[in-house]
């Protein structure tokens, strides 16, 4: 989105770059306390040993700082400033962040919660992430212009059908242009209640992994790809095949999965 705010009543003098174009996340799904914790020490918590987490490398929020030196998270009645560089919002010698809650905002920075407040974003998403475009060159990356931005989104768009394919948490990817609706991606399984029985069934953690038969499941995705002037369908057959079969494998498993970003044994 292009809107720039008044920088007036804002949290902190230095915040006043944050209130120009930024690239909005959004997501129905609250966050809990434990899980923003868990962003504040992403690669070293207990997090990385759960299966059902995601997030748990911290992979995702570092990406964010590909466009942006201080992305804000709005989530549980409160605004989150991730200020890695103590640039923004951080005291030196104090946490990489603050937090402020939306009473405190509407009290008295009325201005940073300015840009939470835009149509299409309050009161639909409980979790937003906004990211400010980065206005020059800094310790942290490049300036993000929003013509690379829209053009990266653009890209995105066209390869969310993929996104969706493996994911088992995940049924819906919408992206828009400021007010504007571009394109929307949605994935539905068939035998729901089966597909997510299978899942289930697994340990829900590294400690809980056990050698053992394969375990075996053909899921059917169906994924929808709609644009305002048509629509269109994928069929997809995805064979499940999971398991650690003997002491081996599991001890190579147990020890890549100390690697900093895990990875992916085939």
């Amino acid at each position: 989105r292009e809107e720039t705010f008044s920088a007036e009543r804002i949290v902190d003098p230095r915040a006043a770059t944050l209130q120009g174009a930024a690239l909005y996340i959004c997501s129905d799904n609250p966050l809990t306390y434990e899980d923003i914790a868990r962003m504040q020490c992403v690669g070293h918590s207990q997090k990385r040993l759960d299966f059902g987490s995601s997030g748990r490398f911290g992979v995702g929020l570092n990406v964010m700082y590909r466009y942006c030196d201080c992305p804000q998270l709005l989530a549980n009645n409160s605004l989150h400033y991730f200020d890695l560089t103590r640039s923004y919002v951080a005291k030196a010698n104090m946490k990489r962040g603050r937090q402020f809650t939306v009473q405190k905002l509407q009290d008295n920075f009325p201005d940073s919660y300015a840009p939470f407040k835009v149509d299409g974003i309050l009161g639909r998403f409980p979790t937003v992430f906004r990211l400010a475009l980065r206005k020059e060159r800094t310790e942290l990356g490049l300036k993000m212009e929003q013509s690379l931005v829209r053009a990266e989104m653009a890209k995105a768009s066209q390869v969310a059908e993929k996104l969706l394919l493996f994911a088992r948490n995940l049924r819906r990817l919408e992206f828009h242009d400021g007010a504007s609706l571009n394109v929307v991606h949605e994935a539905t399984v068939a035998e729901p209640e089966k597909y997510h029985q299978f899942f289930a069934a697994f340990p829900t953690s590294l400690l809980e992994l056990k050698p053992g038969p394969l375990k075996h499941y053909l899921a059917q995705k169906t994924i929808a790809m709609k644009r305002p002037d048509s629509t269109t369908t994928s069929e997809w057959a995805i064979a499940h095949r999971v398991g650690v079969t003997d002491n081996a494998m599991l001890k190579v498993l147990q020890e890549q999965f100390d690697q900093p970003h895990g990875v992916a044994l085939l």
